[in-house]
């Protein structure tokens, strides 16, 4: 169980719900107190704080500042910690404009699995004039048998 600092819990919940948080798999680094530096891959993010991990353990109540991609550095503060797991606020919420910048060098949260790298589209099953009439038959055939359906009607 991740230890939490001295709030309640109806107050980290109530933070928790505060901002959408954004899956995604984005490395960065940071400085702490020492101006040591802090490796970490972040898991989500949102406007108001962030989880990663890291091959470093931090205690709850670390500050340390993250250098976002195309942004100024911005204070975080660990808030609550499992190992190699964390969670962070920032001091100051981010922008939008923050926001958007990092999830845009950061990669997906669900990779891309390996066989869609692997289908080839350059070699075609059939050669083009039995595709064209495939393709000429699936837009008639319909229309032909609903015209045949209906048109004894009374």
């Amino acid at each position: 169980m991740p230890k939490l600092q001295n709030q309640s819990a109806n107050d980290l919940a109530r933070y928790q719900r505060l901002s959408h948080r954004h899956r995604l798999t984005l490395t960065l680094s940071g400085r702490d107190s020492q101006q040591d530096t802090i490796e970490f891959v972040v898991e989500n993010l949102s406007d108001g704080g962030f989880s990663f991990q890291s091959d470093r353990s931090l205690e709850v109540g670390t500050v340390f500042v993250v250098e976002l991609p195309a942004t100024a550095p911005v204070e975080a503060e660990v808030v609550w910690a499992d190992s190699q797991r964390h969670g962070c606020r920032f001091h100051e919420k981010l922008t939008s404009a923050q926001l958007a910048a990092a999830r845009l060098k950061a990669e997906p949260a669900i990779p891309v699995p390996a066989f869609v790298d692997s289908i080839d589209t350059s070699e075609a099953k059939y050669p083009k004039q039995i595709r064209t009439i495939i393709l000429a038959a699936c837009a008639v055939v319909p229309w032909a048998v609903a015209y045949a359906l209906f048109i004894n009607r009374p």
